[in-house]
């Protein structure tokens, strides 16, 4: 009986815990705004790496509202290809550039799993692939996003959950 009472007490105090630190967390996130480390451009494909993105789909997508002004502006997001397509992809700047490891065996806890600059022309150019969002046009003109769902920007503004 004693012993399932300590079980009881120290499960509660875990539960208790991890929801404080889960707190911190997110208060930390939300005063934390989401900032463009850096933007790099190929053809028609925008790489945007982004730090403190928020976590869940709708901030991300009043994100996307909010900032997609500021990326054309400043940056020449999205860039259209001579058909005017374009691709746009979001990724988590995490701890920031690395350099990639120059060999790697199989059994390594190192990671290859990088993606790199190389217009950097420096050792550290490579960041986690951690991809938070996709944007893109179709051929018939329609711009979706993907996130952990899918979605679609209207051509007023609004974005609205979609199938594809």
């Amino acid at each position: 009986m004693i012993k399932h009472n300590i079980k009881r007490i120290i499960t509660k105090k875990n539960v208790l815990f991890f929801i404080f630190i889960m707190s911190v967390y997110y208060v930390y996130k939300a005063f934390h705004p989401a900032t463009i480390v850096a933007v790099y451009q190929t053809e028609n494909r925008s790489t945007v790496l982004v730090r403190n993105l928020p976590f869940t789909d709708a901030g991300k997508l009043a994100w996307w509202k909010i900032n997609k002004k500021i990326l054309n502006e400043q940056y020449g997001v999205p860039m259209d290809n001579s058909k005017g397509h374009f691709h746009i992809s979001f990724w988590n700047f995490g701890d920031g550039f690395k350099e990639m490891p120059e060999h790697v065996s199989r059994w390594s806890s190192e990671t290859t799993d990088l993606l790199c600059f190389e217009e950097m022309k420096v050792k550290k150019n490579c960041i986690d692939k951690d991809m938070e969002m996709v944007i893109f046009n179709t051929m018939a003109g329609n711009i979706l996003i993907r996130s952990d769902g899918k979605y679609r920007e209207e051509k007023n503004g609004d974005i609205v959950k979609a199938k594809w």
